[in-house]
């Protein structure tokens, strides 16, 4: 009579009986349910975050709970309760009073770039070190070719003579 196909026994089609008959369980309606408490929520946090839209947050996790809502396994597990961080009503005075208690530094700021540029020197100069040491040998390897052949133009001179071979 009010939209819902019946059974022969008399009962509508969407409870479903546990395993003891006794029970019984409308699970459309605990589904729609739950749709329908996450949009509410959905709706509430649009409002609250529009009422806030002049003031800058800087952990909005909207879109964390949103996924989080998603995936809930429906055990009334919530990120409001498990994971949000806790964040004060004053928390800018108590961020510039923390920021106010840093010490200044003492001491020259060493950097990453003075380490790279000494690293840098160091192996430019292992570099150059090889280098001198290749010329040196190739420039003994020359003197001996040249040495050589005038070994040999002496021997070929003590044997002929300048005269044409």
């Amino acid at each position: 009579s009010d939209g819902k196909a019946e059974r022969e026994d008399g009962v509508d089609s969407d409870f479903v009986f546990d395993e003891e008959g006794d029970e019984e369980l409308d699970e459309r309606a605990l589904k729609r349910a739950e749709r329908e408490a996450r949009r509410a929520k959905r709706e509430a946090r649009k409002e609250a975050k529009a009422l806030a839209a002049n003031e800058i947050d800087a952990y909005d996790t909207d879109f964390l709970r949103d996924n989080f809502e998603r995936q809930s396994t429906g055990r009334g597990s919530t990120f409001e309760g498990s994971m949000a961080p806790f964040r004060p009503d004053n928390w800018e005075e108590l961020l510039a009073e923390a920021q106010a208690a840093y010490p200044e530094r003492a001491g020259p700021r060493r950097n990453k770039r003075a380490e790279r540029e000494k690293n840098r020197r160091w192996v430019i100069m292992r570099q150059h070190r090889v280098r001198k040491g290749q010329q040196r040998e190739a420039r003994s390897k020359k003197y001996v070719a040249i040495q050589k052949n005038i070994a040999k133009m002496a021997d070929m001179y003590n044997t002929h003579g300048f005269a044409p071979a």
